[in-house]
């Protein structure tokens, strides 16, 4: 564990602002699968050429915990995309902080069930982030369907479960490029799964529009800062930076996609991100 390696999360939560915003620009023209489909395949295809440059085997040291990741992974990528292309960006990105409402409960349910004395005030901010979502995305106040709503309560337990195995990962020392790549190459297959089952737009299309690039990069980017900062970086520390990405993917929409935010959402946000923050603290707690 390396304090110092966590600081890449910093640059991680910037270009994860910035893939959201690209790819809200872009979702206006595709299905999310489309989105899903080239963007992974780019990446994959990058990865695979670094992973040759630097004479890394494609043999997994660990494929339990790695196809966990890729499984977990997969869904996280998929419904982030797909809730960037009908909800804000900034509203769409909150739901990234939302893990830590689902690993407190299973947390909570765990020590319970091993008979321990857990105090019930850890639940209180799982339940008031779970009153966040619904207040934030309630149907009855935005013109969105209910089924949304399942999707993003669904996205941050992926993202914790996705995060768990990472960790693992990373003290196991499985090497961050191959960890990116099986999880790129597993978004790439799935999404490419859905595409040939609903139709899209043409692939040349998809690959020469500057868009799509742009997301690409800033993916690529985003994967390989992240994946490292949590293998080999401090968990605590992780957690105070990773809530660095909603200033920056606030300013970024409003400078690029000119969006303004509904008082309710507002509120919303603030709900999760407090709740989140008490939840990292009390993660921790119940640790120990």
């Amino acid at each position: 564990m390396n304090n110092s390696k966590s600081l890449w999360l910093i640059l991680a939560s910037f270009f994860f602002s910035l893939m959201t915003v690209t790819t809200k620009a872009a979702g206006a023209s595709y299905q999310f699968y489309d989105l899903m489909l080239s963007k992974y395949v780019l990446v994959s295809v990058l990865l695979f050429i670094l992973l040759r440059i630097k004479k890394i085997s494609l043999i997994p040291q660990n494929p339990l915990p790695l196809g966990g990741r890729c499984a977990c992974g997969v869904l996280t990528a998929a419904a982030n995309i797909y809730l960037i292309t009908c909800l804000p960006a900034s509203v769409a990105q909150c739901f990234n902080y939302t893990a830590s409402f689902w690993i407190v409960l299973f947390l909570f349910i765990f020590l319970l069930s091993q008979n321990k004395r857990v105090p019930f005030f850890a639940l209180l901010p799982v339940i008031s982030g779970f009153a966040g979502i619904l207040y934030m995305v309630s149907p009855q106040k935005t013109n969105i369907p209910f089924y949304v709503l399942f999707i993003a309560i669904g996205y941050g337990l992926f993202s914790g479960a996705a995060s768990l195995f990472l960790k693992r990962l990373g003290t196991l020392e499985e090497p961050t490029l191959r960890v990116a790549f099986y999880f790129s190459l597993a978004c790439s297959i799935f999404s490419g799964i859905l595409r040939a089952c609903n139709g899209g737009v043409g692939l040349t299309t998809l690959l020469t529009d500057p868009l799509i690039w742009l997301t690409v990069i800033f993916a690529l980017l985003y994967q390989v800062t992240k994946t490292y900062a949590w293998q080999f970086g401090n968990p605590f520390i992780n957690s105070v930076f990773l809530f660095l990405g909603m200033p920056f993917v606030v300013v970024l929409s409003k400078a690029i996609l000119s969006e303004n935010l509904l008082p309710h959402q507002w509120i919303g946000m603030t709900i999760i991100l407090v709740s989140a923050s008490f939840c990292y603290y009390i993660r921790k707690n119940l640790k120990s």
